[in-house]
């Protein structure tokens, strides 16, 4: 668990070190993006509902914040909402800092201004920024690595038009809707493992035994048939 002194806020919103090439999990991905999706999305005039709230959780390194990468990195998705922001919010990492993070994707103009810390941070004019940017607009917000439930912070974002996505390890006390990312299935193992040290091309003939013996032994988690290569 990776906890640093004094990481910048920038670091928080940069999406550059996380990998959303997924192996596996299609379905899920189809499953979260039929939830952020009203049906009838395409249709001019629609109206949207209420926003609402999907806390994503599995074991860690089951591949949540991929899946979640890759809805958010999704075409239609990006069309869908006006406004997205990502942040990495994690133990070390304040109400006031997160508004902030969330300011700076959605207020691109006042982005630098939003990205210096602060100690005298007013949480009360941050949120009331916050409210006065989002509203009328179909915004999508990632919270990644939740550690606990923010309660004022929440009832703040789940404004109308607004969803949100949250990834954790933990099931939250009081959370909102829940989807459990599964572990990989055998054949789903074997491709990540064969991908990761062969490329496209596969398990050479003489290998595929021994490649499906590694594959088994990961047991369906992404992070041991990464870390068995």
């Amino acid at each position: 668990m990776r906890e640093e002194e004094g990481e910048p806020l920038s670091s928080r919103i940069d999406l550059g070190g996380i990998n959303s090439n997924m192996v596996g999990l299609y379905e899920e991905f189809e499953e979260i993006k039929d939830y952020l999706l009203p049906e009838g999305v395409e249709d001019e005039g629609e109206e949207e509902g209420e926003g609402s709230c999907l806390l994503v959780t599995g074991i860690a390194g089951v591949g949540k914040t991929t899946l979640v990468k890759k809805v958010f990195e999704d075409p239609l998705i990006q069309r869908h909402f006006e406004l997205r922001a990502w942040v990495k919010v994690d133990r070390k990492c304040e109400s006031n800092q997160t508004v902030r993070c969330i300011l700076a994707q959605v207020d691109p103009n006042n982005r630098d201004q939003m990205l210096i810390q602060r100690d005298d941070d007013d949480i009360k004019k941050l949120v009331g920024l916050l409210e006065e940017r989002l509203k009328d607009k179909k915004c999508l917000i990632v919270l990644d690595d939740v550690w606990q439930w923010d309660t004022r912070l929440m009832s703040t974002l789940q404004e109308k038009n607004v969803q949100i996505l949250l990834t954790c390890r933990l099931r939250i006390e009081d959370s909102p809707n829940i989807h459990v990312v599964r572990l990989l299935n055998k054949e789903e193992s074997k491709k990540l493992l064969c991908e990761k040290v062969f490329g496209e091309k596969g398990f050479p003939t003489y290998l595929e035994e021994l490649g499906e013996k590694i594959a088994a032994k990961c047991e369906g988690h992404p992070l041991m048939s990464r870390a068995s290569i």
